[in-house]
């Protein structure tokens, strides 16, 4: 009977190692996808600042233009 009993908690030993086994290798898996998703947006957030900076750039540009061709509106008080 003891042999019995050791065979049948291998058998369930053996199931939850397994069990173990194919959640880790999930977890390695969402961790894979989540850090790609962040390394994209990282890479979009500074293209965003870039974006960003080359606006406000052609911005002070375009003022200054403006204000050397006497186009520039007047200043709202």
């Amino acid at each position: 009977m003891t042999d019995e009993v050791e065979s049948l908690v291998l058998g369930h030993l053996k199931r939850i190692q397994s069990e173990l086994a194919r959640m880790r290798e999930e977890q390695r898996t969402a961790y894979s996808g989540q850090m790609a998703i962040r390394q994209t947006l990282n890479a979009h957030s500074t293209l965003l600042q870039q974006l960003l900076e080359n606006m406000a750039s052609v911005r002070a540009r375009l003022d200054r233009i403006e204000r050397r061709l006497d186009l520039a509106d007047a200043p709202a008080h």
